[in-house]
């Protein structure tokens, strides 16, 4: 009878609590998530940067010293091998940024709120 409805009642409230909890733990989480996804590409711009500057850095030293003959032709194709490489690190860097705003996007709009 009415004990009956009220157990039903009170069972469907606590039902309610134990959603209202999960749905805050995953907004939770999804933040947290969030906050480090941001920490972890801005640190990856850095190295990305630190990276750019030590092989553009090495790419103009060496320039500078010219060496001549032999020695010339080794330090240029050193000089390409140093320009090759950072292009496919920008490009490598590039899909990797890609990816992670993806994932940054993805988990922005699949929290629960």
């Amino acid at each position: 009878g009415e004990h009956e409805r009220e157990q039903v009642a009170g069972a469907a409230e606590d039902g309610g609590d134990v959603v209202r909890r999960e749905r805050a733990e995953n907004a939770r989480h999804a933040r947290a998530h969030r906050r480090a996804s941001e920490r972890a590409m801005t640190e990856y711009q850095h190295l990305v940067s630190l990276v750019e500057q030590a092989l553009t850095g090495s790419d103009r030293a060496s320039s500078d010293q010219a060496p001549e003959g032999a020695a010339a032709v080794d330090k240029r194709a050193d000089n390409c091998s140093l320009r090759n490489e950072l292009k496919r690190f920008k490009q490598r860097s590039a899909q990797l940024e890609g990816h992670l705003r993806k994932t940054q996007f993805f988990d922005a709009n699949t929290s629960v709120s």
